[in-house]
């Protein structure tokens, strides 16, 4: 696990590469207690995440009695989320 602090807000936070990608998303610490879309799948074993989709939300609940973890992504709680963000040149 890959802990570290947001360079903006300065919250604890996970980097966790996304399956499908590879790309590394920040992660809030504190896991969620039940599965939503949007939250993200995180597994411990792997440091591998994937973003819920409506789909998953029966299967995640499986997942979590194996040990993967619930989060929500730090895009959606840090303060400073558009300071992050890329400008679109018009």
């Amino acid at each position: 696990m890959n802990r570290n602090a947001c360079r903006s807000c300065g919250a604890a936070i996970i980097w966790a590469p996304v399956a499908d990608t590879g790309t590394l998303m920040p992660l809030d610490v504190q896991p969620e207690l039940e599965p939503a879309e949007r939250l993200v799948a995180y597994n411990p074993e792997t440091n591998l995440c994937r973003v819920l989709k409506r789909a998953d939300l029966v299967d995640a609940r499986r997942w979590m009695a194996h040990g993967v973890e619930i989060h929500r992504s730090h895009f959606a709680t840090c303060t400073h989320t558009a300071s992050w963000r890329k400008q679109v040149r018009r």
